[in-house]
Order: C-alpha cells, then structure tokens, then sequence
C-alpha cells in the first residue's frame, strides 16, 4: 500500500463528510468481510477493479458509486485480483440525506452510481482527479463539490435527526430512544420512522453500529477484550461485548486481539 492519505473536515463540514480517504493498494486486496461503521460511502476508483461477492462467492455488480450500510445476517465481501487506486469520502447518514434528499435505507447494502446524485459534476470530478499526482490534493478536490452543497445548506440550521446522530455519536450508541425522541421534539414511533429514513436503520440498531465501531477501535488500540473496556461501551459485561463483535465481523471473538482487518479499519469498505 502507498499514498495513503485521510483528509478530516472541520467543522461545520464534519457533520455531513466524516472523512476523505486516498489509498493505493499495489497487491491484490486479501478477501475483507464488510462491516457496518457507520457511514455512506462514495468510493472514486481511478484504477484498478474491486470485487465484491457473497459468502458463497457469487459476484455482485458493484465498484464505482455510493453505497450505504451493509448487515451482518448476508455478508459480503471485497477483494481485489490486481492493484486498486481508490478515493473514498465518508459521509454523515443525516447530512448525507440533507444533502441529497433520498432516503438512507434505500442505498443500504447496494451500490447506486454517482452521477444522478452528482447531477452531471462526477465526470468533471473524477477528471480533476485523474490530472492530480498529489494525494492530499486529491482529497481536497473530492471535497469541493459538496463542500458547496454543505454551505448551501448550513443557512437553514440543523435538522432534527443530526441532533439526533450527533448524540448518537458522542455517547457512542449509549443514548436511550426515550432520550433520542426527546432530543429530536418527536414521538418514539414518528423517530423510529425518521430514523430509518435518514439514518438508514432504526435508533436501536444505528446505536448498536455505532456502539460496536467503539468498541472495536477501543480494543485495537488496547490489543485486549476485558470487562472494564465492555463496561466503558456500553455492554452489560464482557459476554454482550463478544457476542457484538462475533455479530458483526464473523468468526471467533477472541481471535479480534490479533486481527488485523486494514480494508475496514481504513474505511474503505464497511
């Protein structure tokens, strides 16, 4: 791997792109079981083809566009039979839906192409980058156009479910749905419907991605599975802890100590 490059947005942006990626695997990409993190996906491939497949290893048509959350209960796969050069953006499930106005659970666990949301601005995009060498250029690039289209929309304020995910995430999936309802000013029943749509899942089961990304990064950067770093997420005891992780990446949970997933722990698949 080389020009591996993240870009952060700042603030206010950060509410709608989590991050930009720029990667260039040089070998073939090792068989990754995708994971939910959190984010949709835009992924830019100036070359090379990603393979994504099922656990039984029928193909699916997927590479260049948007994609949203992928579930555990039908893995999926990404590898690669050659290099791949890749630009990705992670973007916020509400802002992504204050931006595009399409329903978050409609792109989940499918690939939907980039230029009907990009309304004739992916080519000129994807051309831009093609003519950059340089990797942290090549973020900043991916970023403008939709940095454009965040300006426009932080005029009219923040949006029910952003508040909403924004809690989400600072507690790190802990918050309550009485407490989540509260926060977003409507019923539990009106947000559990909110939810799906912009969130791309119901509060309890957006929680639970979000609890678990916690508390894998946790265990990675600790290298162990206790007690105290359950208790710190927000599982009741070890044992709910391992079960979530066992859930959501497949396999044996005490083999997590020693895995190395780079595909997923880089944010370029799931």
């Amino acid at each position: 791997m080389k020009d591996y490059h993240v870009l952060l947005p700042e603030a206010p942006y950060d509410a709608y792109v989590a991050r930009v990626m720029h990667v260039h695997f040089m070998a073939p990409v090792p068989p990754e079981r995708l994971a939910p993190d959190g984010y949709i996906k835009l992924s830019i491939i100036l070359s090379g083809v990603p393979l994504y497949h099922t656990e039984d290893g029928t193909s699916l048509p997927w590479g260049i566009g948007f994609a949203g959350h992928m579930f555990p209960e039908r893995a999926r796969y990404l590898s690669s039979a050659g290099p791949v050069h890749v630009v990705g953006l992670n973007f916020i499930p509400s802002g992504f839906y204050r931006l595009f106005g399409k329903a978050v659970n409609a792109f989940n666990e499918h690939f939907m192409a980039p230029e009907p949301l990009l309304a004739g601005r992916y080519e000129h995009l994807r051309k831009a980058l093609e003519e950059e060498t340089d990797p942290a250029q090549r973020c900043a690039i991916a970023m403008v156009p939709f940095a454009e289209m965040i300006d426009r929309a932080l005029g009219e304020g923040e949006t029910a479910m952003q508040r909403v995910e924004r809690h989400i995430r600072a507690t790190h999936g802990q918050a309550t749905t009485p407490e989540l309802a509260e926060i977003a000013g409507l019923s539990i029943r009106q947000l559990e419907r909110r939810s799906v749509i912009e969130l791309g899942a119901n509060p309890k089961t957006f929680s639970s991605i979000i609890r678990f990304n916690y508390a894998y990064q946790r265990m990675k950067e600790l290298r162990k599975l206790d007690l105290d770093i359950a208790l710190q997420c927000g599982y009741y005891d070890e044992s709910h802890m391992l079960r979530d992780l066992a859930y959501y990446l497949g396999g044996r949970s005490k083999q997590y100590v020693d895995l190395v997933r780079p595909v997923v722990d880089m944010n370029l698949g799931h």
